[in-house]
């Protein structure tokens, strides 16, 4: 199942209580060929059949509202990754706990395609 990076990050924030030493941060990066961008189409879509207006449903019937686009939904290309930021000098095995936990849920790691650690000024990823 397919989530949306909103449903996603709530998921994670359930299982990442510790929030003193680090965060978690879902998120989407290396758009192709952009960002899809939902606009007006999409919110009158979702109000004239009863429906949200980040669902699925609307995306993939709406295509992309970046002008001169038109691409559906999904062409648009992304990775999700988790981007975590260490805030403090904190014990690496907190993080690991954290990490292990979110292997464990299968639902949430299906959606992400790498992780991201991020402490001092460096990005360092890992798949």
């Amino acid at each position: 199942m397919e989530y949306t990076i909103e449903e996603l990050q709530a998921k994670v924030d359930i299982l990442h209580r510790d929030k003193d030493g680090y965060t978690i941060e879902v998120k989407d990066v290396d758009h192709t060929p952009h960002p899809y961008k939902v606009g007006m189409k999409h919110m009158a879509y979702a109000k004239e059949n009863l429906l949200e207006a980040f669902t699925h449903e609307v995306l993939n019937a709406v295509p992309c509202a970046v002008e001169g686009c038109n691409t559906p939904y999904a062409d648009h290309r992304y990775r999700r990754i988790y981007k975590i930021t260490l805030k403090a000098h904190i014990l690496m095995s907190k993080v690991l706990e954290t990490l292990k936990a979110l292997q464990e849920h299968e639902e949430l790691y299906e959606n992400i395609q790498e992780m991201s650690l991020e402490r001092d000024g460096f990005d360092l990823i890992g798949t």
